[in-house]
């Protein structure tokens, strides 16, 4: 159960927000873009556990951001918080770690997917200039066909 969901980098408002991709290059790097096309990139530089779902299968962790966000405000694109089952979990499992962490989960919501995140640090956020969805891999070129 999530007792404290609080959106976090609000000055940065995207509406209807999907994802682009997201990539584990040692970073964890979410690329999301809005409906007005601007876009901004999720970088985690030190997390410990991420997963992806879904929206639709993600029926549990929907249900518990609808029942704790106030009626009539709008959801943002991401979410902190410092208690919940996947972080409990996380915690029983790994109780070998530093006891100096101090870990929280992030949630990323777009009208598509979830991707929650236990780092220890928040992310890195950055604009996007470009218009590109998706990725260009190293030696590919931009065909806009």
């Amino acid at each position: 159960m999530m007792t404290d969901l609080t959106p976090v980098y609000t000055d940065i408002v995207l509406r209807r927000p999907y994802i682009d991709d997201l990539r584990d290059f040692g970073s964890l790097v979410v690329r999301i873009r809005g409906e007005h096309d601007n876009g901004i990139n999720i970088e985690f530089h030190k997390y410990l556990i991420y997963r992806k779902m879904n929206e639709s299968w993600a029926i549990d962790t929907t249900t518990l951001l609808c029942e704790r966000i106030p009626v009539g405000e709008r959801f943002h694109w991401l979410y902190e918080t410092r208690e919940s089952d996947f972080l409990g979990r996380f915690k029983e499992a790994n109780q070998h770690r530093p006891s100096h962490w101090d870990m929280k989960h992030f949630i990323i919501v777009t009208g598509d997917d979830l991707v929650e995140v236990i780092a220890t640090d928040p992310p890195e956020i950055s604009e996007r200039t470009d218009t590109i969805r998706g990725w260009i891999g190293p030696g590919e070129e931009f065909s806009s066909e």
